[in-house]
């Protein structure tokens, strides 16, 4: 690993300013443009359609024929019943699936869903699949809170069907995109700190005004990591004048619907200084571990995406993420 780490630095930092320039004048017209969960299971996949909060999953056998009993009754969730739904942990799957429901009928999200978590390594992630589209600005806002109220959950996306032929696409927001979506530099776990927090946070959410965009559906594997690395790492660093991304993909695995693609990771943003177009943020090769789901029609989002921990937990997470082939 090592070895590969120190070659793919080299490849990986071309590949990256040549992709940044490429976005760099696209943009332009061709012109220099101005200036701690212990579950283990690896896709926990729960049936969690909308049962009441407070009611045991077993027991639910058709939750969608009670989604009108919960919905559309916005004063029904107060802030002090979020705050005291509020878990530590998002393996915590009754618990975690109690919140989403008094969050969904908070924004009155009425479609069906079921959950999915991300529980073998952290960033842990919770993933919300709907039978039909909801509205993707108030799951935005339901996102930014289930964020703010589960302790460890870094992540929460959505997808939805786009045809009749099965073909899905989906939304993310990561715990970076929360504080620019509220424009507060708070951190959004303080808000789960009392009831008065909570309402100031759903109180923030009003202004959020823009939908995100949906992930990119890929056509080919390496366009899907590209599009990947991108979306995942922008967030993090400063917003410039062009970002680009080199990968190198050491293993794949298939499973059903999902490609698990191991990989060595680069990202840049650069912008112009002094006339010369330099390195302005962005990372070194990191190794990651990105799912890939792929549609009926042969597309490609990503799903899930993997990095290793910091500090003297960085092998282990190395030995959890990463087959011994690798």
């Amino acid at each position: 690993m090592l070895r590969k780490l120190q070659i793919f630095a080299v490849a990986a930092a071309v590949s990256v300013v040549l992709a940044a320039c490429k976005h760099a004048a696209e943009d332009s017209g061709g012109k220099r443009p101005e200036a701690e969960n212990s579950i283990g299971t690896m896709m926990d996949l729960i049936q969690a359609e909308d049962w009441k909060p407070g009611e045991d999953q077993s027991m639910k056998s058709d939750a969608s024929s009670n989604a009108g009993m919960i919905m559309g009754q916005h004063e029904s969730v107060t802030a002090d019943d979020l705050f005291q739904a509020r878990t530590l942990y998002i393996g915590n799957a009754s618990g975690t699936g109690t919140l989403i429901q008094m969050v969904k009928s908070y924004f009155n999200i009425g479609e069906a869903s079921t959950m999915e978590l991300q529980t073998t390594a952290p960033p842990y992630g919770l993933m919300l699949h709907f039978k039909k589209k909801p509205d993707l600005l108030a799951m935005q806002k339901a996102s930014v809170v289930l964020i703010g109220l589960i302790n460890n959950c870094s992540s929460v996306s959505w997808d939805y069907p786009v045809d009749r032929d099965g073909n899905r696409e989906a939304c993310w927001v990561s715990q970076t995109l929360t504080g620019q979506m509220l424009n507060e530099e708070r951190y959004i776990k303080e808000y789960a700190e009392s009831a008065d927090s909570v309402a100031r946070l759903l109180s923030l959410t009003e202004g959020i005004s823009e939908p995100l965009h949906p992930k990119a559906r890929a056509a080919s594997l390496d366009e899907a990591v590209s599009a990947a690395i991108l979306e995942y790492s922008q967030p993090a660093y400063c917003e410039d004048e062009a970002a680009g991304e080199g990968h190198l993909i050491l293993e794949t695995q298939e499973k059903d619907d999902e490609v698990i693609v191991y990989a060595l990771t680069m990202y840049g943003s650069y912008q112009f200084q002094d006339g010369n177009f330099v390195k302005n943020s962005g990372s070194g090769a990191i190794p990651a571990v990105i799912t890939l789901e792929e549609n009926p029609d042969g597309s490609l989002w990503w799903k899930w995406y993997q990095t290793p921990e910091d500090g003297s937990r960085y092998q282990d997470s190395i030995k959890t993420l990463f087959p011994e082939s690798v």
